[in-house]
């Protein structure tokens, strides 16, 4: 019988269409000593549970789905940053917190097929669960204090369930629920090439968490009147890195930036309003941290101290799509809107 070998250090984030055609492909696929092997169809029907369509057609790559039919958590290591710095022990306790995260009472992960009925699928709720650890994981009491009430993360497998349930694009953040609400393909968007990319879990979850801080464009640990939680010295250097990229913002937006100088690391959209500041600049704190601190390092500090984390030590290079896309916003020089986002003493 011929074998077909695929190796999760180097094809992991392939997906199956990027892959050999299905006729190419043997009965019995070889992920490597460490992880077995797998049928073709075995492999395909996984694909196929995971699929939705609309907005984003991303379908899982070849680590997610070798997760979904081995069980073995190493096999998604691609998704996470982390693996780059932490050794296999650590990376062992870090899925073994990530499975006592995926049991709290306070996290609900749901999927719904295309008549809006829940579907089992624990997979999702455990990479939801292991996404949360990781970006929690210098804070771990920010994410008890998120959980002390119920996070909804809702996810869709036709843009038809996802519009019905009131989804708008392909994720958003619904603060009346405290639910994001995704397309189940865009769970996978970003991670199809060897370095991770766009994050809309990310982005969404920045929304959750200047919500869960009193919807005034701050991080938790900002807000004095949650005093359990409060830290002055974050906030001051927090308003102080904003004032930074208003400040910026508004050099640019009155033409009086001169050549040279530095433009607001996100975005117009970012300073649309405070929620999206915060969104757009956790996203970045994550996927850019070498280029957000350079530019802004009083911010950046802000972040790192909020997160217990420095990124730069996981990343050896930005995400550059980021950065470009935001720098060619101001070079184009269109008219840019008003400032919206507000600084807070």
């Amino acid at each position: 019988m011929m074998v077909t070998r695929l190796s999760l250090g180097r094809d992991r984030y392939l997906t199956l269409d990027r892959l050999d055609p299905f006729a190419s492909f043997d009965a019995v696929i070889d992920l490597g000593e460490t992880f077995g092997r797998v049928s073709r169809d075995d492999l395909y029907a996984a694909a196929e549970r995971f699929r939705s369509q609309g907005y984003a057609t991303e379908t899982p790559q070849l680590a997610f789905l070798a997760f979904a039919l081995t069980r073995n958590v190493a096999t998604l290591n691609h998704y996470f940053f982390l693996s780059r710095g932490l050794d296999d022990i650590s990376m062992r306790r870090f899925y073994a917190r990530a499975a006592q995260i995926g049991m709290h009472d306070h996290l609900q992960v749901s999927v719904f097929d295309d008549q809006g009925t829940e579907i089992d699928l624990p997979e999702i709720r455990f990479l939801i669960a292991c996404h949360l650890t990781e970006i929690f994981y210098g804070s771990p009491e920010i994410l008890d204090w998120l959980l002390r009430v119920k996070c909804r993360f809702l996810f869709y497998k036709t843009q038809k369930a996802y519009a019905d349930a009131g989804g708008v694009g392909g994720g958003c953040y619904r603060p009346d629920k405290n639910a994001i609400q995704m397309l189940l393909s865009r769970l996978f968007e970003g991670y199809s090439e060897k370095e991770p990319g766009v994050a809309p879990l990310l982005h969404e979850l920045g929304h959750m968490l200047d919500h869960s801080s009193g919807a005034l464009g701050l991080l938790p640990r900002m807000n004095a009147r949650q005093k359990v939680i409060f830290d002055a010295d974050m906030r001051d250097l927090f308003t102080r890195g904003k004032q930074i990229e208003a400040g910026r913002y508004e050099l640019l937006r009155l033409g009086k930036a001169h050549r040279g100088m530095p433009v607001p690391i996100g975005g117009p959209y970012t300073l649309s309003n405070n929620g999206e500041f915060i969104a757009g600049y956790v996203e970045m704190f994550f996927r850019n941290p070498h280029y957000f601190e350079k530019n802004n390092a009083t911010l950046y500090e802000a972040f790192r101290r909020v997160f217990n984390i420095d990124p730069r030590a996981f990343w050896k290079r930005d995400f550059q799509r980021y950065i470009n896309e935001n720098r060619d916003a101001y070079a184009r020089k269109n008219s840019l809107p008003p400032l919206k986002i507000t600084i807070s003493d």
